[in-house]
């Protein structure tokens, strides 16, 4: 079983990863003219800055020193390497074409399909329940807010890939060949949550 610790290290790598996926976003909305994708590439920018300051909220108490990125990167493994490649696919791409906005848009919203699965994983890991008394007696943190602000990421998160969805819809009216384009693939955001997932958490914390 984990430790307060090992969870606060986890904590302080969703930081780093929001934090990654805040900037992400920043870039990618430069790269777009329309009013109406912009706004929601700005709220989402925003949200995952906010959802880094509450990770690092989340982790302060339970961790001495902050995991390096390497380490964070080696915990995380495929969701942080997504961030990566689209990141350096945004940066040394200097326009978009049409292709590229459709295939950028299914896997931000394959990211934030992931990203959901991860926080709904830890939300609803028993171990929180059964640290909560070591973590209130020794730390002075109260799991149940932590629960709550957890919940309110996820919600935010569930948010993004509809707000993504919106922006495929935009992209696919004036797109010249609207059915050739590939479907949207993370419509029911509801549905997040996969045993493989909680496997995954146990060994990392």
């Amino acid at each position: 079983m984990g430790t307060p610790e090992s969870i606060g290290n986890l904590f302080c790598c969703f930081s780093l990863l929001e934090r990654k996926t805040s900037e992400l976003y920043h870039e990618l909305g430069l790269k777009f003219d329309q009013p109406a994708i912009k706004r929601k590439m700005v709220t989402i920018k925003q949200d995952s800055l906010k959802h880094c300051n509450l990770f690092k909220k989340l982790s302060k108490g339970l961790i001495k020193k902050p995991p390096t990125e390497k380490r964070c990167k080696r915990s995380l493994g495929e969701t942080w390497k997504h961030v990566d490649d689209i990141t350096k696919l945004i940066k040394k791409t200097e326009s978009l074409s049409e292709e590229d906005c459709f295939m950028l848009i299914n896997r931000l919203a394959f990211l934030e399909h992931s990203l959901g699965e991860e926080y709904s994983t830890l939300e609803k890991m028993k171990m929180l329940t059964y640290m909560h008394d070591e973590i209130s007696e020794k730390y002075g943190i109260d799991i149940s807010s932590q629960k709550e602000v957890l919940e309110s990421i996820i919600t935010d998160e569930k948010q993004h890939t509809r707000y993504l969805f919106e922006i495929y819809e935009i992209l696919k009216k004036k797109s010249k060949k609207p059915d050739s384009q590939p479907e949207f693939k993370y419509q029911n955001p509801d549905a997040w949550l996969t045993p493989s997932h909680t496997q995954k958490f146990e060994q990392i914390i």
